[in-house]
């Protein structure tokens, strides 16, 4: 069984010296100090950039359109979960449900995480990826900056 760690998107980075893919996705421990670094596609780092940036765009990028679809049918984004880290590559399923089923998709999880932050839906992260793959900022450096 799973413990589910809330985490927060915090940004997108880029590393120039890091071979392809060089874009990573920061997640944040809601309630703790752990950082939670996935390294995924450009264009999966594209959108979530895109989102927390506030930008809007004249045209509905993949995502938005995947939310559209996942609402026209009549489910709930419940939350995305980074469920597995296996050979450095991470896993993730976003949960769905209507009011008699209960679907867990698995996907990306530059995915996962940009259709749930456009539907304000919790992200969260297994403990044990969090024990392989997390990191803590050292007390020197201000993570508020």
């Amino acid at each position: 069984m799973m413990k589910l760690i809330e985490m927060i998107v915090d940004s997108v980075r880029e590393n120039k010296e890091h071979p392809q893919p060089n874009k990573v996705v920061i997640l944040r421990e809601r309630e703790g100090e752990r950082y939670l670094p996935i390294w995924v596609v450009e264009s999966g780092a594209e959108s979530i950039a895109v989102w927390l940036q506030g930008i809007n765009l004249p045209r509905p990028l993949t995502h938005d359109f995947i939310i559209d679809i996942i609402n026209t049918v009549g489910l709930k984004i419940d939350k995305a979960i980074i469920n597995k880290l296996e050979k450095e590559t991470h896993y993730a399923i976003l949960v769905l449900s209507s009011t008699t089923k209960h679907y867990e998709i698995d996907c990306r999880p530059s995915d996962a995480l940009a259709v749930a932050i456009r539907a304000n839906a919790p992200v969260f992260a297994d403990e044990e990826v969090l024990k392989k793959a997390a990191v803590k900022l050292p007390n020197s450096i201000d993570s508020n900056t």
